[in-house]
């Protein structure tokens, strides 16, 4: 058992050595091939046939011309030397022998007339050069190294041997690997809790804060009212406070004197338009209009002969405008007006009209009541009145979804331009740079703007609905002046980040364009009071602006929304010469560290070749 134990070990450990041996000796077969490949004397064929190989047109200027004449001067003074000691052959060396500075295509001198013609035949002809014409040559010859060292020739012959993911020569790659995987996960991990919360957010507990929706109710007739002489009852409205007080939104109610005193107005016709007009100017979010003579109207329609039947929407009107939020005033503050009204028709249905009828029958013939008409009567509605409705279900796209592709849109100028941009900055001074650059992005803007804005006119939506026939001009130079807001703040951070973090630039995108909508999309008055950051964000204020154009809605809040863009647009374009030059210098550290990095690995095989 022992002697059959320690055969094993010898064996494991014979093949542990020979697959040692067999690594080394792929590793040395592969640095022969790149010193028989790239290690020769004559630097000139290796230009030669990285042109034929690679089809390149042309080489760097300088080593071009420093590899001729040290060619041209090395074979000069070593044909110098032999022609005095003798040495010199007619026909040359052996012709199998390889010949360093062999004729050479014209393509692989650029900028020459032609071959060199004095040519050295073989490596035994640098013997004769001195120490300068030696170094001269080498500096050609390291030139050369350096420009093709990042070639994918060069490295095709040193790449690493493939093996499994599991393999022990992989261990610092593996660990590399896991710690990667872990920080990316911890990264999108703190991303999503941070950055996709404040999304959340926005609509989080929002009936918790229902009560900042303000809504006022007024009603016109007093509470008691005299008809048939000196018949009194209750109005209509006499318990509707009640109801109103069981909404979740903060009512205000008035009647007709105090209504008038604070407002300033005289009679019912004032009073109706007034109640409107702060409904429009959104001073209040929706109001209830009770008007007077309802009780009266009721009263009649049983007792006047050929008076019409009661009809609640003439004396109940309810105001609001849909399109002050197209996306949350239907689904979450319109019910809280509904509550009232379902909460006072079972009141009216259930227990004022039987009450009612009731006084009337203890004073007057019960046979004399209209029948037609009180069947009609026990109808309780009130007439909903959208003063500025959302009509329009295409219109989400300009005013909601589609300013999100809007944000995305002036990232495309960014990202098309990025290369041009750094080839200019390497002709450019830094003023006509900065000069350049805003002239590229804001007419890729404008450009850009008239597409957007072209699409909405191709699915026939209305733009004259609030300015008549300039709404479209209108539309487009908003688009343009919220792209220019949106998209300089999205240039400064990018091209800070480029350099050194380009990774973070699609989480940048993300967290920019989340805080943007978060604070667009839901009505403050629904949301925590952190989300009033909102007043300043471009995307509010752009889509305050959209809901003029399209819905026609008060125009008292644009001089504040064309200001807080026109404020982006100047800070952004204040702050990106300084950007510039910031990310000038991280360019030129990040190069440095790369030409360094560059340097490091042709020393590394620059070694290697002259080793041998």
């Amino acid at each position: 058992m022992g002697s059959d134990g320690n055969e094993g070990e010898r064996t494991r450990k014979e093949r542990k050595r020979a697959k040692k041996e067999r690594k080394e000796k792929q590793r040395k077969e592969r640095e022969e091939r790149i010193f028989n490949k790239y290690a020769i004397m004559d630097p000139s064929e290796v230009m030669a046939q990285q042109v034929r190989k690679q089809n390149i047109a042309s080489l760097p200027e300088k080593a071009a011309k420093r590899m001729r004449r040290v060619g041209h001067r090395i074979s000069g003074e070593v044909s110098r030397k032999k022609n005095q000691k003798g040495k010199k052959s007619d026909d040359g060396e052996d012709a199998g022998e390889a010949q360093p500075f062999a004729s050479v295509p014209e393509s692989a001198y650029p900028g020459s007339g032609g071959n060199p013609k004095n040519k050295l035949r073989n490596d035994s002809d640098l013997e004769g050069a001195s120490d300068g014409e030696m170094a001269g040559f080498v500096e050609a010859r390291d030139d050369l190294y350096d420009y093709y060292s990042d070639s994918s020739e060069f490295d095709s012959e040193d790449e690493p041997e493939k093996t499994h993911f599991f393999s022990s020569s992989l261990s610092v790659e593996r660990r590399k690997v896991f710690m990667k995987f872990l920080l990316s996960n911890l990264l999108i991990g703190a991303f999503c809790i941070s950055v996709l919360s404040i999304y959340w957010g926005g609509m989080y507990r929002y009936q918790h804060y229902m009560g900042r929706v303000k809504a006022i109710a007024v009603i016109q007739e007093d509470p008691s009212v005299q008809v048939a002489g000196n018949f009194t009852m209750h109005s209509v409205a006499w318990d509707l406070p009640d109801f109103i007080a069981k909404s979740n939104a903060t009512w205000k109610v008035y009647n007709s004197t105090e209504f008038k005193i604070i407002y300033n107005v005289t009679n019912q016709d004032e009073i109706n338009a007034k109640i409107v007009e702060l409904v429009y100017d959104e001073k209040i979010w929706m109001a209830l209009n009770i008007k007077e003579n309802a009780t009266a109207a009721l009263y009649n329609s049983y007792m006047v002969e050929g008076a019409p039947a009661f009809n609640s929407t003439k004396y109940y009107q309810a105001v609001y405008m849909s399109g002050r939020d197209p996306a949350n005033f239907n689904a979450q503050m319109l019910p809280q007006l509904q509550i009232v009204e379902k909460l006072y028709r079972n009141y009216f249905t259930m227990d004022y009209l039987p009450r009612f009828l009731d006084n009337m029958t203890n004073v007057l013939d019960l046979n004399s009541i209209n029948s037609t008409n009180l069947a009609a009567s026990g109808k309780m509605f009130f007439d909903y009145y959208d003063f500025r409705p959302f009509y329009n279900r295409m219109l989400l796209n300009p005013l909601q979804t589609g300013l999100i592709y809007c944000v995305l849109l002036t990232v495309f100028q960014i990202s098309m331009f990025g290369s041009l941009h750094a080839k200019m900055a390497k002709l450019l001074t830094v003023r006509h740079m900065i000069i350049y650059r805003f002239l590229i992005s804001w007419t890729t803007y404008f450009v850009l703007s008239l597409f957007f804005c072209t699409v909405s006119a191709i699915f026939q939506i209305d733009f004259t609905y609030s300015f008549g026939s300039p709404g479209f001009v209108i539309y487009w130079m908003t688009t343009w002046l919220f792209m220019i807001a949106i998209g300089g703040c999205n240039e400064n951070v990018i091209s800070l980040l480029a350099p050194y973090y380009p990774s973070l630039i699609s989480y940048w995108m993300n967290t920019w364009n989340i805080i943007n909508v978060a604070a667009a999309f839901y009505p403050f008055a629904l949301n925590d009071v952190f989300y009033r950051y909102g007043y300043a964000m471009p995307l509010h204020n752009a889509m305050d602006i959209f809901r003029v154009i399209f819905l026609d809605l008060s125009r008292h809040k644009l001089g504040r929304n064309y200001g807080i863009l026109a404020a982006w647009v100047g800070v952004n374009s204040a702050l990106f010469p300084f950007v510039i030059r910031a990310a000038g210098r991280m360019a030129q550290k990040k190069q440095a560290e790369m030409d360094k990095e560059r340097d490091k690995e042709r020393r590394i095989r620059l070694r290697v070749i002259r080793k041998h």
